[in-house]
């Protein structure tokens, strides 16, 4: 009697083309996470910004001053400028976003204008500080998503 100490060749293609199958099929669900984290990133961080956005608004009606704060950023706009950092004047973040022209992250092209990347994809944004809000075009798919 011959002890078998080996797998046999169809068992070895077998496992092979399984897993093969597995990552097919897993795979391609992986890749939409990369997208979906970076636009609950994004959402999380609008939802800040506009909270203080009014936070600061009411400390200054508090004050007696009727404006919304003038700009957002008081950084450039090359990587690693401070971004959402209040402007000199107040704190909207406690640990203002860095510029970084890379999928998930912000980007300041003007006193008012961000951009955030999802997926290679510019999703652009508007601070208007005469009515004090934070928007985006919504027709645009990204935009949506990080709004809704």
């Amino acid at each position: 009697m011959k002890l078998r100490n080996a797998f046999t060749m169809t068992e070895l293609i077998f496992v092979i083309v399984v897993i093969g199958i597995l990552a097919a099929i897993a795979l391609p669900k992986m890749g939409g996470s990369v997208a979906q984290a970076q636009i609950s990133s994004a959402k999380a961080d609008v939802m800040a910004l506009r909270s203080s956005i009014l936070n600061e608004r009411q400390k200054r009606l508090m004050r007696g001053q009727n404006n919304f704060i003038s700009k957002l950023s008081s950084g450039g706009m090359s990587d690693d400028a401070l971004l959402f950092d209040g402007n000199g004047t107040s704190t909207l973040f406690t640990y203002p976003k860095h510029y970084k022209n890379a999928s998930g992250h912000w980007r300041r092209t003007s006193d008012t204008d961000y951009i955030f990347k999802v997926d290679n994809t510019d999703v652009a944004f508007t601070y208007n500080p005469a009515n004090g809000t934070f928007t985006c075009n919504r027709s645009t798919t990204y935009c949506k998503a990080i709004t809704e």
